[in-house]
């Protein structure tokens, strides 16, 4: 209660213990902590898990802060930490400062992911996100296909489906990130392969048409795929700028690239 200029708090590996009143009264004291910018809670789990909502006061309380940038919550295992509902997931998506999110290891069901996808269809400051445990139906890819015609801030994206998504469904995000113009790293993760012929063309055109993506994974698989590979050295290399007809480009330029 006394640490009125603290920035940072972290908290690592621990079992946190206490009844639901305690965890208010926490949330209650961060609420008086304004210089504080960056939040996390890793590999932390409560005495057994559990489905309750008690870190959604909490999580409000941070959201409001007016300097916080980074938010880390990653429980130990899912359900660990209990569940996160909604609202408290749709705060953090609406704070003014946030810069960096990462939600991992809870179970984020339709109206969850689409609470995200929604709220960054207009979020102007976050540029990195993290989600694992999503659930990836159609209602939630239609959403999530529209952040990313949307959004033009975020640079990093990572994505955990709770099981791998279908064919027609991950050809729809690769549809949308053919349009996105500011990601700079993209991951759809878990280990569910091998990919399928289908999965596999739909984003290697996906890479053909995206000059900016630069670091990109597909369940396990990344740069050891050839045809990803080297559409995503193009682009460290300044595809985008290169064949930019805005842009004038000399000899050099080229010859730099090509090297």
């Amino acid at each position: 209660n006394n640490t009125m200029h603290l920035r940072d708090f972290f908290l690592s590996n621990l079992t946190v213990t206490g009844t639901a009143e305690d965890i208010a009264h926490l949330a209650g004291s961060f609420k008086r902590k304004r210089s504080l910018e960056e939040f996390a809670l890793v590999s932390c789990q409560f005495p057994r898990a559990t489905k309750v909502t008690l870190l959604d006061q909490l999580t409000r309380s941070i959201a409001e802060l007016p300097h916080i940038r980074i938010v880390h919550i990653h429980a130990r295992a899912a359900d660990f930490l209990g569940t996160l509902t909604s609202g408290a997931v749709s705060s953090l998506c609406q704070s003014k400062s946030l810069k960096e999110l990462k939600i991992y290891h809870f179970d984020l069901n339709d109206d969850q992911v689409m609470t995200v996808a929604r709220s960054m269809e207009t979020n102007k400051t976050l540029e990195e996100l993290g989600l694992s445990s999503c659930n990836f139906t159609v209602v939630t890819t239609a959403a999530i296909s529209k952040m990313l015609r949307c959004n033009s801030t975020m640079s990093w994206l990572e994505l955990a489906p709770k099981h791998k998504v279908e064919d027609k469904l991950a050809a729809q995000i690769a549809e949308a990130l053919e349009e996105n113009a500011a990601l700079k790293h993209f991951a759809l993760d878990g280990a569910y392969g091998p990919l399928t012929q289908a999965c596999k063309n739909a984003f290697e055109q996906m890479l053909d048409s995206n000059y900016t993506l630069e670091r990109f994974r597909l369940y396990s698989f990344g740069n050891d795929i050839p045809e990803f590979d080297m559409y995503l050295r193009l682009n460290r290399v300044g595809r985008n700028r290169l064949l930019d007809t805005k842009v004038t480009t000399t000899r050099k330029d080229w010859l730099n690239a090509l090297h």
